[in-house]
């Protein structure tokens, strides 16, 4: 049975020294959520990531959340996307462009996302009294 929703390819880090692999997912669009995350840990501590999409309203958002512990402390981010839905399954896209290349979708595309909100919090610039 074929999942109904929004095909969109997004990026994965794969287990092998951080890099990057392309996965296309569907996400929902009969008010479900699809989510992905991970953690991992490394010499100098702990890292976590977590990815949350949905649709609302006509777009397609992202909530995305990380935490970790390295040698310079510990450090929370979060920021949140939306995308326009511009018909059946499909969202605003533009033309993806790395100098490099290493960086590129399979179809030459990225979603149009659009700043909603963000923020980080850093937990020894706080203790520092920052």
């Amino acid at each position: 049975m074929k999942r109904k929703g929004i095909r969109i390819w997004t990026t994965h880090p794969s287990a092998r020294d951080g890099e990057i692999s392309w996965v296309r997912i569907t996400v929902p669009t009969s008010g479900e959520e699809f989510s992905v995350g991970g953690s991992t840990t490394h010499e100098e501590g702990w890292s976590s990531w977590h990815e949350c999409y949905f649709v609302d309203n006509g777009h397609l958002i992202l909530q995305s959340e990380s935490d970790g512990r390295d040698c310079d402390g510990r450090l929370s981010t979060y920021a949140e996307y939306a995308a326009r839905i511009v018909s059946k399954g499909r969202v605003e896209t533009k033309p993806h462009w790395n100098a490099g290349g290493e960086y590129s979708s399979p179809d030459g595309l990225t979603i149009a996302w659009n700043d909603v909100q963000s923020g980080q919090r850093d937990y020894a610039a706080e203790a520092a009294g920052y």
